[in-house]
């Protein structure tokens, strides 16, 4: 009898042991504080993971499941020391971790160590590279889908200029890099994209302004929530939440209760969040496709005690699952034990082929990445009062608004904002330049005006001596430097912003090549050889062939400089007043001040030739030939303003209207001061009856009063009939008395010079 009680209770205790489940640890890392402190809302769905397929009589019936779940910090080093307490327990699978910072490092050393992962939350597009990560896999899409996304939200609304604002860990850098790669495909121009160091309670004014000086109004936040926090307090200071911005986040940086889940208690500190953040648009994976979905929202809701569904907690609710499900092959089909050496490695292989509906819908892991092959993306909406409002999704090929719930955007508009600030001008400055445009209409005016009288009055020996033909050349080129001014006014494209710049500088070679030329023209006539004067006939097509080869150079330097130097129109926020932007011209590259100081520097040479020319023809007596003493002022008048502005241009770098002012003064004085001194005079002496000699030695007294090395022994008899000896029996005298009369003598010399004149004198040998 008592053998048979003592086999009764061995068999008792056999068939107890059969049946008592075996205990198997599952690892869950999961962030509960750090960039991402998103662990506290999502453990639950590990937890309810592990208590659901415990009560699960068809799934591992032999065995509990055991959950044995870290706080990561979102923290590279606390990720590893976590992980290393695993390896040192046995656990033979992970779910997660959260934090791609995280699962980086850790997935190496799980293909050391032979342990999988499977993560509801690290999107880093660097662990697709399954060469490096092989153990690793995950139930959520990999960010460079959310960029996609992103942009195809800005094709959706018309948005054609962006700017990115991101934290420098490498998970957010990749982001960044996807979105600048992928956006030409989509018309989209990345303007600029500023950085900083991610979760250190970095100061981001510096770099929110910089894209705002640049007049970005649609800016990508890439970055953990804790830096979101920051952004978002600073955008109401730095008047970015207003209705003229619109914010667009990845899932990282825009979960629900930001505050909250960021360790914000401060009331007033929450009140400034919430009213940073409203209106902005973020991206969250879409849990809710799967058929078990609502009963999940119910228990998950019961546990918790919460009002809304974390959006991860369902991710990692089915890792869960797709590891407990490769467990129930390995233990209870194929009948391996938990504690075999290469039981990592067979849960891995069996893993890739895996495919499961779960609460979030239809898993299957990408077999060159590791990836889940498709998930769609929710968009979400914070609104006034801190809601979180569902928006519209993106099923991975466009954008789709949700028709039952409409965008707040900041400040409640209803509307949009536009990707550029307006453009528009003060009113001061709009009457500033609208001013010049009426001093620019009188310099032409003044110009028609000096052409008509030079029709009148051709026939007048004053008007023929100056060449009316190169008068009118040089009216031309003041005509063109004058128009240059409203043009440069303009709103900008980029033909005008070249034309301005062609008008002015080839108005400059017309203007000064036609004075100069014809200047040339009096000296070689006036020029004294052998003792007398040498009768020279230099015709206007003789001098036009330079003239022209000269702006045809000019044409295809100007051509060269401009194919290669591109200037565009370019849209720029005004310093002293963010909401205006202003379109200014920007060279494409670099290398372009060379080009322009090799013109300014030909131009000087130029100008140099003209001032030796007018010191050449000071001694010619005849006024209506000599035109040196108005050639100097002129001269004098653009070295001057050339001397004052152009090293303010340069040097400083004025706002675009300061410069605007600076270019338009500087023309108006220099052109005004060529029409006024070139043509005035003439037309007073024909008006006045002037005579046309110079008895008085003004020009002399001029040129000496400059300098530049010009003879000041110059006296008032070198232009009267007193004669004065010179070397080699060379003499001064324009007229022989004793050959021709002094009229006689002048109209030959005009003959010579304007075709127009009667040439029956012309053997005459003066």
């Amino acid at each position: 009898m008592r053998d048979t009680h003592k086999l009764f209770i061995v068999c008792l205790f056999l068939l107890t042991a059969t049946f008592t489940a075996k205990a198997i640890p599952i690892g869950g890392l999961f962030p509960h504080s750090g960039g991402w402190s998103i662990g506290d809302r999502t453990l639950p769905g590990f937890e309810l993971a592990v208590r659901d397929i415990n009560a699960d009589n068809t799934i591992l019936p032999n065995h509990t499941l055991e959950p044995v779940a870290n706080d990561t910090e979102c923290d590279e080093g606390k990720g590893l020391l976590e992980f290393t307490e695993f390896r040192t327990r046995g656990i033979q699978a992970i779910v997660g971790a959260g934090c791609s910072v995280v699962s980086t490092p850790i997935s190496s050393l799980a293909t050391y160590w032979n342990i999988p992962m499977v993560s509801w939350g690290s999107t880093s597009p660097k662990l697709s590279e399954k060469s490096k990560h092989p153990y690793f896999k995950r139930v959520v899409l990999p960010d460079d889908q959310q960029a996609l996304a992103m942009l195809d939200l800005c094709k959706h609304y018309g948005w054609s200029r962006i700017g990115i604002l991101y934290s420098q860990e490498e998970l957010h850098t990749l982001i960044r890099d996807k979105i600048v790669e992928e956006a030409p495909g989509y018309s989209i121009d990345v303007v600029a994209s500023e950085s900083f160091p991610g979760q250190t309670g970095f100061d981001v004014s510096a770099a929110m302004n910089r894209l705002k000086n640049l007049g970005i109004r649609i800016i990508m936040l890439i970055c953990y929530s804790s830096d979101a926090v920051t952004t978002f307090k600073t955008a109401v200071s730095l008047d970015m939440a207003s209705k003229d911005y619109a914010w667009i986040a990845t899932d990282a940086s825009f979960i629900r209760d930001i505050w909250t889940q960021s360790g914000v208690t401060d009331p007033d500190e929450i009140s400034l969040i919430q009213r940073g953040i409203s209106g902005a648009v973020g991206f969250q994976p879409n849990p809710t496709t799967g058929p078990r979905y609502p009963q999940f929202e119910t228990d998950y809701l019961q546990y918790t005690g919460l009002s809304t569904v974390e959006t991860y907690a369902a991710f990692a609710y089915d890792a869960t699952w797709m590891i407990a499900r490769v467990f129930h092959e390995l233990l209870e089909v194929q009948g391996f034990s938990y504690s075999d050496s290469d039981f990592g490695k067979k849960v891995n292989d069996l893993l890739w082929n895996e495919t499961f509906s779960g609460v979030t819908g239809s898993i299957a892991f990408d077999g060159a990445t590791g990836d889940r092959s498709s998930l769609p993306y929710d968009l979400f909406n914070y609104q006034e009062g801190g809601n979180y409002v569902k928006v519209g999704v993106w099923e991975g090929t466009e954008y789709v608004p949700d028709p039952s719930n409409a965008y707040n955007w900041p400040e409640g508009s209803l509307t949009p904002p536009s990707d550029s600030p307006e453009i528009k001008e003060p009113e001061l400055i709009a009457s500033v330049r609208y001013t010049f445009f009426a001093l620019a209409i009188i310099g032409v005016l003044l110009c028609i005006v000096c052409g008509i009288m030079t029709i009148v009055y051709m026939k007048h020996p004053r008007i023929r001596a100056a060449s009316p033909l190169f008068l009118f050349v040089i009216l031309f080129g003041c005509i063109m430097q004058y128009i240059s001014i409203p043009i440069n006014g303009f709103k900008k494209t980029e033909a005008l912003c070249s034309i301005p710049f062609w008008l002015v500088h080839v108005g400059f070679f017309l203007v000064f090549g036609a004075l100069f030329i014809k200047t040339y023209r009096v000296w070689r006539i006036f020029s004294i050889r052998k003792g007398k004067l040498k009768k020279v006939v230099i015709t206007d097509f003789e001098l036009l062939l330079p003239l022209a080869a000269m702006v045809s150079a000019v044409i295809v330097y100007l051509s060269v400089y401009t194919s290669i130097h591109r200037r565009t129109a370019t849209r720029v926020v005004d310093d002293s007043d963010k909401t205006i932007a202003r379109i200014k011209c920007i060279h494409e590259k670099d290398g372009y001040l060379a080009w322009e100081v090799v013109l300014l520097v030909v131009e000087a040479l130029w100008l140099l030739f003209g001032l030796i020319l007018s010191y050449q023809i000071r001694k010619v007596s005849i006024l209506r030939f000599n035109e040196s003493y108005y050639i100097t002022l002129s001269i004098y008048n653009i070295t001057f303003l050339a001397l004052l502005l152009i090293p303010i241009g340069f040097v400083l770098k004025t706002t675009a209207d300061v410069l605007f002012v600076m270019v338009s003064v500087g023309v108006l004085l220099a052109t005004t001061g060529v029409v006024v001194l070139l043509f005035w005079p003439k037309f007073i002496a024909i008006l006045r009856n002037k005579p046309d000699t110079d008895t008085t030695g003004a020009a002399s007294r001029t040129l000496s009063s400059i300098g530049n090395n010009i003879n000041q022994t110059l006296s008032a008899r070198e232009y009267n009939d007193t004669p004065e000896p010179q070397a080699d029996g060379e003499s001064v005298n324009i007229s022989d008395s004793s050959n021709i009369s002094e009229d006689e003598s002048i109209d030959t010399e005009a003959s010579s010079i304007d075709p127009m004149t009667n040439t029956s004198r012309g053997d005459k040998n003066v």
